[in-house]
């Protein structure tokens, strides 16, 4: 048996740098996708800032979602601010792939709140992700 994907970070960062390149794929997951979907904080954090903005009538680019979250006191520095931004949109994959990416997060989502229904299951101590470290040829 194999055990279930709980988070599955580079869907969450492609949904997030594919709606900063194209603000109106925000659409694509708006009615489904939720923060609480997202497995790793700051990545919440800018999906949050995302709908606030989609609820002023605000496309949601690089520039407007680090001045939305930096509204939020120190929140923009804690996620890596602009830079953390920059790398999320030079790793994207095209924009039309955010609702495939969306489907993605939200089943690791689902799978994690199956799991913490289980208190007895041994995967519990991994529901919280680990952080990831990248790695660039230069």
């Amino acid at each position: 048996m194999t055990e279930p994907l709980l988070y599955y970070i580079t869907a969450e960062e492609s949904v997030l740098g594919g709606i900063m390149v194209d603000p109106d794929r925000l659409a694509d997951v708006l009615n489904w996708l939720k923060p609480s979907h997202f497995g790793r904080e700051k990545n919440r954090w800018i999906y949050e800032a995302m709908l606030a903005l989609h609820k002023q009538g605000i496309p949601a680019n690089q520039v407007l979602v680090a001045h939305e979250i930096a509204k939020d006191g120190d929140k923009l520095k804690a996620m890596g601010g602009y830079a953390y931004l920059s790398i999320l949109i030079a790793d994207t994959a095209p924009s039309p792939f955010v609702k495939y990416y969306g489907k993605a997060v939200l089943e690791c989502a689902q799978t994690r709140e199956r799991l913490t229904r289980q208190k007895s299951n041994p995967l519990l101590p991994a529901l919280q992700p680990k952080p990831r470290t990248r790695t660039y040829n230069l």
